[in-house]
């Protein structure tokens, strides 16, 4: 059975306040948890290190969450992926087709997030 230990994370959002409570949050549960609120940086990151989950926010200046799952596409390594958005009218479907993990809608609860993170990658 694997351990959250086995697991990096990083967690890209241009708030900043979001960024930092689940990655320290996600770091007190286990995971190595890093979180970046440029998603260029984070792409850089993402070429450089091998990441395991990826959660990104939808909607950021310069780049939206759909094109760095594009990038992510791209990886010989692919994390899971989950795109976090407040939009109503968003399809979990649609981020699934192109290569994501899953849709988590905000406002969200932290342990929740936890929770959906590790019932996919299969820790109890």
């Amino acid at each position: 059975m694997s351990t959250t230990e086995e697991f990096s994370v990083i967690v890209i959002d241009d708030e900043i306040d979001i960024a930092e409570i689940l990655s320290e949050s996600l770091g007190y549960d286990g995971f190595r948890s890093t979180f970046e609120t440029d998603p260029q940086k984070a792409i850089v990151q993402l070429k450089e290190q091998r990441i395991d989950v990826v959660l990104c926010d939808a909607n950021m200046p310069g780049m939206k969450g759909l094109e760095v799952l594009k990038f992510i596409t791209t990886l010989e390594h692919k994390p899971l992926y989950y795109l976090c958005t407040g939009d109503l009218d968003a399809n979990e479907d649609e981020i699934i087709g192109l290569g994501g993990t899953g849709l988590i809608m905000k406002p969200f609860s932290v342990s929740d997030v936890i929770d959906r993170i590790k019932k996919d990658l299969r820790i109890s």
